[in-house]
């Protein structure tokens, strides 16, 4: 919210885009409508508790993880909080639902008829792409045939986004220039790195005129292959912990988590 202020304040002409899970949204309902966001888009993937019970994990809400269950009905209950808070400030939402095969796909015309009567504006159904190492890489990506028949059906209730293919968060590039293959590249070579060897915390690895106590400026990251941050704390099975204090981070050790809660 704070960076929504600045930029508000500082460019009041920007166009401002939200994009959320809605979980934590409707404390900031109004702070949304005061900053001008013009934009919000939101990710309901299911309007039946029990099929988001297939998709999500667990759902962290404060301080709390809850288990499938719970999770799911608070956070739809969040969700369709939001769609209407937000409808009723008068900004636009678009929702954003993921296409999974099997477990969600027979139920994305729902999500559209459900979402209309909340005076949704947008609904992009986008096709879930498989990667190694996810819960779901076990899915197919829905065929082209099978989008289309989905929006097809979803487009009675409520218009439907068909120039973006996929909104992820490796996206590079805007909508409406060409994807800029040298930052595409440079993602992927880093995505096929092998993860950096093990080292363990040795006095002879702390910087000289560094202390090593509890004080000392220490930062854990969640990283696969040591040059992005691009793991959930959730499913981290180590951590690497840098010394930030000097000019440069230093690497000082990879710290193994406990396992994961289930």
């Amino acid at each position: 919210m704070t960076t929504l202020e600045m930029v508000s304040k500082k460019y009041p002409e920007m166009l401002l885009c939200l994009a959320t899970n809605g979980l934590n949204l409707p404390d900031y309902l109004d702070d949304v409508a005061r900053f001008k966001v013009s934009h919000v888009s939101i990710t309901i993937n299911a309007v039946d508790p029990r099929i988001s019970e297939k998709i999500y994990a667990w759902v962290r809400f404060g301080k709390k993880s809850l288990s499938p269950e719970k999770g799911a009905r608070l956070l739809l209950e969040k969700q369709l909080t939001s769609v209407a808070g937000l409808k009723d400030r008068g900004v636009i939402v678009k929702v954003n639902t993921i296409v999974l095969p099997g477990i969600n796909d027979h139920h994305v015309v729902e999500i559209a008829r459900q979402m209309a009567e909340l005076d949704v504006d947008l609904l992009n159904c986008m096709p879930y792409y498989p990667n190694e190492g996810a819960n779901f890489s076990n899915l197919a990506e829905p065929t082209k045939d099978q989008i289309a028949k989905i929006q097809a059906g979803a487009k009675v209730h409520i218009p439907q986004m068909m120039h973006c293919k996929r909104c992820r968060a490796d996206a590079v590039g805007l909508l409406d220039e060409p994807t800029d293959m040298a930052l595409m590249d440079s993602l992927v070579e880093c995505a096929s790195l092998a993860e950096p060897a093990e080292i363990e915390l040795l006095p002879s690895a702390v910087p000289d005129g560094v202390e090593s106590d509890a004080a000392a400026p220490y930062v854990a990251v969640a990283t696969r292959e040591g040059v992005l941050v691009n793991q959930h704390l959730g499913e981290a099975r180590k951590v690497s912990v840098y010394d930030i204090s000097g000019e440069k981070p230093v690497l000082l050790e990879q710290r193994r988590l406990p396992a994961a809660w289930t």
